[in-house]
């Protein structure tokens, strides 16, 4: 058994409901006879994508980071030029690693892997892209001032794999340190139901600690439904720390139920968003395309849908760090990539080796 006293003698990941036929790593099920229809638990509210009965706060999925993310196939690496609705300066490869049972997640140039001034060129990422193949998630040419993302980071998802709706997720995680970084600990819809842009269909934020000194004291956790502040901004609640969140491991955590989704760190609740009469509410206040759609779901739509968990690390971007005399790029710049990678001698230095890395040391979903 393990610390939690679950018997786990392979310290395997978990995917799990009580079922005698789970797809799972390693199966953690309450004992029941196949031909009996009583149910030994307490039923959850919780939904998980893999069939079979869930109990009241049983552990639905677990990863430890013991194996590597292509001999356990619960990850998928995504391969794409993220795009909308905040256009980071990066490009996802497969560059997220497993060390000494802990997940990696570095930024680097786009030059340091393809060559001298590769910005000014073309990458065709089509033979192996998870993107839109006809977008330019999988394509991109530099013309002009428009250059191709200047840096490589990655990103790793349960898309294929595991997805679950209303729950407790917990991950132990340091935050990168690091100019213009933004870590991505997050939960993202899985079929989009209300909609594919803007976060129509809604956004979880587990946890966030941009990389900037200035920010390193700011954690931000909650829900994204739009992508223009200020609304961007109105369910992500804040705790500003004594020191840096980037120094250690925190345990970063979410409580998602039908009313609610509250925010805690290392234990400490710091935060709720409620939805009140309903998101679409005061969504419309702000003229939310999709806030209509909404009425079509629960008090708390669009966060009634599946959602799957994802791990990553963005760059720069048009809407997380606002304007600023020390920021080298406008939002509203055409230009705002060229003037992020014309200005790396200032922000380069400050990307260390693994302390610019997101560092994840578990992830643990339980049922409500």
């Amino acid at each position: 058994m393990d610390e939690r006293g679950v018997d786990n003698p392979t310290n395997k990941p978990i995917l799990t409901s009580n079922t005698g036929n789970n797809d799972v790593v390693n199966n953690l099920s309450t004992p029941t006879s196949a031909n009996s229809v009583v149910i030994p638990c307490e039923l959850s509210k919780s939904e998980i994508s893999i069939p079979g009965f869930i109990c009241k706060g049983q552990l639905v999925f677990e990863d430890n980071f013991n194996f590597n993310i292509d001999e356990i196939k619960i990850w998928t690496s995504e391969i794409m030029f993220p795009g909308q609705p905040d256009y980071p300066f990066n490009i996802y490869e497969k560059k997220a690693r497993v060390e000494d049972g802990k997940l990696f997640i570095h930024p680097i140039t786009l030059e340091s892997d393809y060559g001298f001034d590769f910005v000014r060129r073309s990458l065709d990422l089509r033979d192996r892209c998870t993107g839109t193949m006809s977008n330019s998630e999988c394509y991109r040419e530099a013309f002009g001032p428009q250059i191709l993302p200047p840096a490589i980071t990655a990103k790793v998802t349960t898309k294929r794999t595991f997805s679950f709706k209303y729950g407790r997720i917990e991950v132990g995680a340091k935050m990168p340190v690091g100019d213009w970084l933004i870590p991505l600990i997050q939960l993202e819809p899985r079929d989009k139901i209300y909609g594919s842009l803007n976060y129509a269909s809604g956004l979880i934020r587990i946890a966030c600690v941009k990389g900037n000194i200035e920010y390193s004291k700011r954690l931000y956790g909650g829900v994204i439904v739009s992508e223009l502040n200020p609304y961007r901004k109105a369910y992500l609640k804040e705790k500003v720390g004594n020191d840096q969140w980037n120094r250690k491991f925190h345990n970063y955590s979410i409580l998602w139920s039908p009313n609610e989704v509250s925010v805690y760190v290392d234990g400490e609740k710091y935060g709720e968003v409620t939805p009140g009469q309903g998101f679409s509410q005061e969504a419309r206040k702000y003229n939310v395309t999709a806030a209509t759609n909404w009425l079509k779901g629960t008090l708390i739509a669009p966060l009634d849908e599946m959602f799957y968990v994802s791990l990553g690390l963005d760059v720069g971007g048009i809407y997380e760090f606002p304007d600023s005399p020390d920021k080298p790029w406008k939002n509203t710049s055409n230009k705002a990539m060229l003037e992020f990678w014309n200005a790396r001698d200032k922000w380069y230095p400050s990307w260390r080796k693994d302390d610019s890395a997101l560092v994840v040391d578990y992830v643990r979903i339980y049922a409500l």
